[in-house]
C-alpha cells in the first residue's frame, strides 16, 4: 500500500491535512498527479501531460493508475474527459 497526502475540509475552521492509505502503491510522479488534480475542479489529459511535462499517453495512463486506485474518477467522453478528485477524497467534502 502507498501513503498519500489528502487535504479535508474542517468546516469553517479551514483545512486540514491527512495522510491516506491507497490498495495500490503510487509513484512519485503519480502522487504528484494526484495532489494536482485534487487541487482542481476537473483536469483533462492535456493538462496533466504539461504539470507532469510528459506525452499525453504518458499522462493517460498515470490518470488511468489514479483511477483504478479509486483516487479520481473519469466523467465525459472522448475529447471531453476530464478527471476529479473521487468524491469522498475531495476537498470540502
Amino acid at each position: 500500500s502507498s501513503w498519500v497526502w489528502v487535504d479535508s475540509a474542517v468546516g469553517d475552521e479551514g483545512s486540514r491535512l491527512s495522510w491516506l492509505d491507497t490498495e495500490s502503491p503510487l509513484s512519485a510522479r503519480q502522487s504528484r498527479l494526484f495532489h494536482f488534480v485534487a487541487g482542481r475542479t476537473r483536469t483533462t489529459k492535456e493538462e496533466a501531460a504539461t504539470f507532469l511535462a510528459v506525452s499525453g499517453d504518458t499522462a493517460l495512463r498515470e490518470l488511468r493508475a489514479l483511477r483504478n486506485a479509486g483516487l479520481v474518477e473519469r466523467g465525459g467522453v472522448g475529447r471531453a474527459a476530464f478527471y476529479q478528485a473521487s468524491a469522498w477524497k475531495r476537498p470540502n467534502n
